[in-house]
């Protein structure tokens, strides 16, 4: 027989938490976003393949796209398309492989954010609302619409690296970190199907490193400097080693004429109309509550791209309700202690800065950038790609001003209460 005290223990660690069980249970919600008997089909994504078709994508040479093509732009998909080839090979349907692929980087989403946020604060509250803001947001919508790689992957991946990080600046051994940093580097390889994506994916992680050591070498703390550096060059070596698979071919096809180089081949001038038409809708009011998607303010011949965009464009209390986020998030700011969430705030801003383009008060630098920075122009369509930045920072800021005016409310409330019921 198990004793009672080993059953404990066994159900502590089989068991989730609630704060967790609450992120487990919301990534199911994928499931039922289509129709039973039904797939999902955008022009942007491909339905599940099998392994077969799936190991074609290291091949020299695909015939599966027109008239045959060097398969090096989409090399950086494998890992992401892997996992719908699994489940189909395991008996799966093309429909039940869709909706376990939605559900697993629903999930891998959330939990990346969930893990983040144990480095973050210890309110349980603040990890899973940080997480279920982090999995569904305004953001999420065109994201999903299209299941695009490179922008889910950078959202796993962002999170991951950053948990590793912080916990390797806390004190966790070299080796160890390197390596779980380098497997989520793989985890995040998608984002290399998109290159501006991945110039944004690339952000979050050297400038905390560069922060953390700064700040160690300014206060006089040279080990703590040198440590994290050692960290950076080695992670940055093995990392390019274990990606080699995906970055030698690309960054070819990129440079040469090859499928990617439509990311390269454009002109800026060609580039900066686009830019500018796109950065209509990213006005400081819109990027701040998410809803800078310029498909939510066109359409063609009267029919809206977006026909239930209006809804949340118009109804008061959707205007109202969309303020919400802003709201938790400045709470957040105010009740977050430590420098790692004033790093976070920081992150939130350069997202927000960034998803702009060349409107609101920011448009004259971001313009600069674009003409002074090499290769900065290719991100010509900013909200959709720097928003992941937004949402990396501001989510656990709303996550804490969430838990904060909960413990706020209940020690009020009891006090409140009888003073209303004497009132009365």
């Amino acid at each position: 027989m198990v004793s009672t005290g080993r059953w404990t223990n066994l159900t502590k660690h089989l068991v989730p938490s609630p704060s967790l069980g609450i992120v487990l249970l919301a990534a199911l919600a994928p499931l039922f976003w289509i129709k039973s008997g039904h797939v999902a089909k955008a022009e942007d994504f491909i339905l599940p393949m099998n392994l077969d078709q799936w190991a074609e994508f290291f091949s020299t040479w695909q015939t599966r796209v027109g008239f045959g093509s060097s398969p090096d732009d989409r090399l950086p998909a494998v890992f992401f398309l892997f996992w719908p080839a699994l489940f189909r090979a395991l008996g799966a349907s093309i429909e039940l492989a869709q909706r376990l692929q939605f559900v697993f980087w629903c999930l891998a989403t959330g939990l990346s954010m969930y893990m983040l946020m144990r480095y973050l604060t210890k309110s349980r509250i603040a990890w899973s609302v940080a997480s279920l803001i982090y999995m569904f947001n305004f953001y999420q919508e065109p994201i999903w619409q299209g299941v695009n790689i490179a922008n889910l992957s950078a959202l796993v991946a962002m999170p991951l690296a950053l948990a590793i990080t912080i916990r390797f600046a806390a004190g966790a051994r070299l080796l160890p970190s390197v390596t779980l940093l380098a497997l989520t580097s793989v985890i995040g390889s998608g984002v290399g199907a998109n290159p501006p994506m991945a110039l944004i994916a690339m952000v979050p992680v050297p400038l905390y490193m560069i922060a953390y050591f700064t700040h160690k070498l300014i206060t006089g703390q040279r080990a703590a400097a040198i440590r994290m550096l050692t960290f950076a060059c080695v992670s940055l070596v093995v990392v390019a080693l274990i990606n080699a698979y995906w970055l030698i071919p690309q960054s070819y096809g990129l440079l040469s004429g090859g499928p990617g180089q439509n990311f390269i081949g454009r002109t800026k001038t060609g580039a900066f109309t686009q830019l500018v038409n796109l950065s209509n809708s990213t006005g400081p009011t819109n990027v701040w509550r998410l809803q800078g998607a310029w498909t939510w303010y066109g359409g063609h011949l009267g029919i809206p791209y977006v026909p239930y965009s209006s809804f949340y464009l118009l109804n008061p209390i959707a205007i109202v309700a969309s303020f919400v986020f802003p709201v938790l998030t400045f709470t957040g700011f105010l009740a977050a202690k430590g420098r790692k969430l004033v790093f976070f705030t920081g992150i939130g801003m350069l997202g927000l800065i960034l998803s702009m383009g060349v409107n609101g008060p920011f448009g004259s630098i971001y313009a600069w950038l674009w003409d002074n920075i090499p290769l900065f122009w290719v991100v010509r369509s900013p909200w959709y790609k720097a928003t992941a930045l937004t949402i990396l920072g501001f989510a656990p800021l709303a996550g804490i001003g969430v838990a904060r005016t909960i413990s706020y409310l209940s020690n009020a409330l009891p006090k409140i209460s009888p003073a209303i019921f004497c009132w009365i």
